[in-house]
């Protein structure tokens, strides 16, 4: 039995084989047949073009175009006959041709700076002789962003939440919890996935955590264009659980307990300061009454001086003055304390027991305050 050699076609033996068929026609290709790049957002992507050819002539052009999905877009375009370059402003800064490598056939694109909006389909145009070819190339962008963060939301009585955020990922990345063991949770979980400014993604996943289940948990994002990931993770106490956590709850009654007690405290002072202040004005209040009280009694004693010392100029010294109550005052004997009855021409008056009788020759009655009349006569 013949057995022949086992070898398999890489892209060198294409390559050498097209370019001994473009030696031999005397023809020119480009290359590679449509492919697909992927670039990081932020870096520079090579965009490959490549011209086999006898040899390449000083006139030729190459133009790179962004077919986008409203518009084509010129990205790059170079004139050998003037060499002559110029970019879109959008790529302004961004895009440079290999111009060294030109004799080579190399009319890669240098796209620097990617952003998400670089994605899509690019051609590479190629024309000298009067012939052209052209390269089609789909470039991918992506993006690996931060390392996700796992947050412990407020408990509940089935059990507590947790939620993974990441910024910066491109495309949607993929959320995946795990447990302790690395297999994928059985807990449900939901996921939002929200576009930034910058035209980046940022995800937001929760989850909720029940008693019993494995505390540890991780959180992985994963960019599936890239191949790459990024993990976090967590191990949850008990004490994070409402059913279990007793000591939690004793401490939570306690404080409310002190929280009312100095409330108490607070308003029982309060009240005691309130009666203070009324105390006081009050005081103040009698004083200021007294002080008045006390004012009209001497303005009452100065008149009544002046009215004694007008009676006695006019009668003489044997001008009596009597203060008089309306009520009869009782002692414990039952005794009128004062009582003068008045017969004209005489006045009787009895004090404490003991009648006098005056010969009247002048009588006065007035009314110095409410119950207390002013007596004035003349023996």
């Amino acid at each position: 039995m013949l057995r022949f050699p086992s070898w398999r076609l890489t892209p060198f033996h294409i390559l050498t084989f097209q370019h001994l068929l473009c030696l031999i026609t005397g023809q020119f290709i480009s290359y590679p047949p449509s492919s697909s790049i992927t670039g990081v957002i932020g870096e520079a992507v090579i965009l490959p073009c490549y011209v086999v050819a006898e040899k390449i002539p000083e006139i030729f052009s190459v133009q790179w175009i962004f077919n986008g999905q409203s518009e084509k877009i010129t990205v790059i375009t170079y004139n050998g006959k003037n060499k002559n370059e110029k970019q879109d402003e959008r790529y302004q800064g961004r895009t440079e041709l290999f111009h060294s490598e030109f004799e080579a056939g190399n009319m890669s694109l240098h796209l620097k700076n990617i952003r998400s909006s670089d994605k899509g389909l690019y051609t590479c145009v190629v024309s000298f002789n009067d012939e052209y070819h052209d390269v089609l190339i789909e470039l991918q962008v992506a993006a690996k962003g931060g390392v996700p963060s796992i947050l412990l939301r407020s408990p509940r009585k089935q059990g507590i939440v947790l939620t993974c955020q990441a910024d910066g990922w491109f495309p949607k990345p993929e959320v995946i919890w795990l447990d302790g063991q690395g297999q994928i949770r059985k807990e449900l979980s939901t996921t939002k996935v929200m576009m930034m400014p910058s035209g980046l993604y940022s995800v937001l996943s929760s989850m909720n955590l029940i008693p019993g289940s494995d505390m540890e948990v991780s959180c992985r994002i994963v960019n599936n264009l890239l191949k790459t990931m990024s993990e976090s993770r967590v191990l949850i106490s008990d004490i994070f659980f409402p059913s279990i956590s007793k000591s939690l709850v004793a401490y939570l009654v306690i404080l409310c307990v002190i929280v009312v007690l100095i409330c108490a405290v607070f308003f029982k002072l309060k009240s005691n300061q309130k009666k203070a202040i009324n105390s006081v004005k009050l005081k103040r209040k009698i004083e200021e009454e007294n002080k008045q009280l006390k004012s009209m009694l001497e303005q009452e004693k100065a008149t009544n001086r002046r009215e004694k010392s007008k009676l006695k100029d006019r009668f003489g010294e044997k001008t009596h003055f009597i203060y008089i109550t309306y009520y009869p005052v009782k002692l414990r004997s039952n005794n009128t304390i004062l009582q003068v009855s008045l017969s004209m021409p005489s006045l009787t008056v009895n004090k404490y027991g003991e009648t006098s009788t005056y010969k009247v020759l002048f009588f006065s009655l007035k009314k110095i305050s409410p119950g207390l009349l002013f007596c004035c006569f003349t023996v």
